[in-house]
């Protein structure tokens, strides 16, 4: 997947897990991604990010993969815009 929707998912990682109480630990535990992962796709730092690892984190998180890959806000949606400009 292309590094602008890595950033999008990253974001929603990381909203979605801190709403749920959850640690990257935690959150690496339940769905079997590696703690270093999440924290770099969290970061934006990771490049690509394969669907089968968005798979592992949405159900770990309890959502459907289209969560992951929508802006979580309008403001958020805008700024993705911006930066594909």
């Amino acid at each position: 997947m292309e590094s602008n929707l890595a950033v999008r998912i990253g974001k929603r990682v990381l909203q979605l897990r801190k709403a749920q109480g959850l640690t990257q630990d935690q959150l690496a535990d339940s769905s079997g991604v590696p703690q270093g992962t999440i924290s770099r796709l969290e970061r934006g730092v990771s490049g690509d990010v394969q669907i089968s690892t968005v798979d592992k984190l949405a159900m770990a998180l309890g959502v459907s993969i289209e969560v992951l890959l929508t802006a979580s806000s309008e403001t958020e949606e805008m700024e993705l815009v911006a930066a594909a400009l």
